[in-house]
């Protein structure tokens, strides 16, 4: 899915929500964008236990960073660019 349509789908889910406090969500995602909803309960099933995790220690999250920081060292090293 794209960003744009990433920011869009947020903004239903924020309407659902806010339309009907009552309303719970489950949502599988590896989205950075979906994953900052402001109050979310992230779930890493990552190991051997199902724990909570905060956004900023979400594996999917660090790598985005990471990628969008240095993305000619992330292709140099990915692809072996010279």
């Amino acid at each position: 899915m794209s960003p744009q349509r990433q920011l869009t789908m947020l903004v239903h889910l924020h309407q659902l929500l806010t339309d009907d406090p009552d309303t719970q969500l489950i949502v599988a995602t590896h989205s950075p964008i979906l994953l900052a909803y402001p109050d979310a309960r992230i779930w890493s099933f990552d190991g051997d236990d199902v724990a909570p995790i905060p956004w900023d220690q979400v594996p999917a999250v660090q790598v985005m960073r990471s990628f969008l920081g240095a993305p000619d060292f992330w292709l140099r090293r990915l692809i072996e660019m010279p």
